[in-house]
């Protein structure tokens, strides 16, 4: 069957028992889609996308959080192991305020880190934000824990007082304080001298510890969320 070319009209001239794919007098190819072809092309799109094994596509805006958790754990031990080892922070009750002081740094270090191991995955305020906030809980649960087995190990296993001793001297200084602005009644006061109350207003400080880490690791990685994407679209830009 003889062909022409579309544009020219010229006669295509017949190449392996088949017309030619460019035209001799013009250089127009001859190779045309159908739209059928195109239609079923554009349905294997997603497939191809997913890999070889069709699954479904990376989502670019998604955290790693396997790849993130384990940047988080190193960046929490960095963190709370050296506070810890300072003599009397833990019986003091000053290794949550150390560690306070660090969040700044190790928010930062794992947003970097995070963003070297998974450059290819978008970096946000709200990334950043995730990623400090996971940070201040990991940090504030570690500080927590090593807090309640030194004191367990201090009062059961070596019978020393200091932590009892810590607490008892706060309250006898919150006692005279409330004493001296306004007497409360009797129960009251008994209820203030209660080892009950003594032992939740521990538990509630190491609370306001551990959400304060949350909250400055929040905004600390939110910052840094936002300095990498500004730097990443100068980069591109």
């Amino acid at each position: 069957m003889v062909q022409s070319c579309p544009r020219c009209g010229a006669t295509l001239p017949a190449v392996d028992d088949g017309p030619a794919a460019f035209c001799a007098h013009c250089g127009l190819p001859q190779l045309t889609v159908s739209e059928h072809a195109l239609r079923e092309h554009a349905e294997t799109l997603p497939n191809a996308a997913g890999g070889a094994t069709g699954g479904p596509s990376v989502d670019a805006t998604s955290l790693d959080w396997p790849v993130a958790l384990r940047i988080l754990s190193v960046a929490t031990l960095a963190g709370v192991v050296p506070a810890a080892a300072i003599p009397s922070s833990v019986a003091d009750g000053t290794v949550g305020g150390l560690t306070l002081l660090l969040v700044p740094m190790l928010s930062l270090a794992a947003v970097a880190f995070y963003q070297r191991a998974r450059p290819l995955r978008e970096m946000s305020p709200a990334t950043g934000t995730r990623l400090g906030g996971t940070l201040g809980l990991m940090m504030g649960t570690l500080v927590a824990v090593i807090t309640g087995i030194t004191g367990f190990v201090l009062r059961y296993r070596f019978h020393s007082h200091v932590m009892d001793d810590k607490i008892s001297a706060a309250s006898d200084a919150m006692m005279k304080q409330i004493m001296e602005t306004s007497p409360p009644p009797p129960e009251l006061l008994g209820f203030l001298q209660s080892p009950e109350f003594h032992a939740g207003s521990f538990i509630a400080g190491y609370g306001m510890t551990v959400m304060l880490l949350i909250v400055a690791g929040s905004v600390c990685g939110w910052i840094a969320g936002a300095l990498f994407r500004a730097r990443r679209q100068r980069n591109l830009s």
